[in-house]
């Protein structure tokens, strides 16, 4: 984002609660098109990586590559972060699988997915 805009919210929201509010709603608009973007375009192929933050909290990286339905180029896209419970290849499968089928994206729209090839991303050890 462009330094006008952190200026402006600084001296628009003092609070850091109303910061992150705001930032949540702009990063909730984002997903929401981009999953109405996934959901026009006929495949797409997600991207997932499990990493471990400075405070010890397992996350999943979620991006997808798909094609645009408007422009008919190729996009990829972050489209979400979601923190996980354990890192085990039993919880980051459930994990995708149900934030897809909540995000009402058809598994079988699915063209490929990739990881960093890690024994754990790749379901052969738990």
């Amino acid at each position: 984002m462009c330094v006008c805009f952190w200026v402006i919210l600084h001296y628009l929201c003092l609070s850091e609660q109303i910061k992150a509010e705001f930032l949540s709603c702009i990063g909730s608009s984002l997903e929401e098109e981009l999953i109405e973007n996934l959901s026009k375009s006929r495949y797409f192929s997600i991207v997932i990586d499990e990493s471990t933050d400075i405070s010890v909290h397992k996350q999943l990286a979620i991006c997808v590559q798909y094609i645009d339905h408007k422009s008919a180029n190729v996009q990829v896209d972050f489209l979400k972060l979601i923190e996980l419970p354990q890192g085990t290849a039993a919880v980051i499968c459930d994990t995708v699988l149900t934030y897809l089928n909540n995000c009402a994206l058809s598994l079988e729209k699915i063209a490929g997915g990739a990881s960093d090839g890690a024994a754990v991303m790749i379901g052969s050890s738990t």
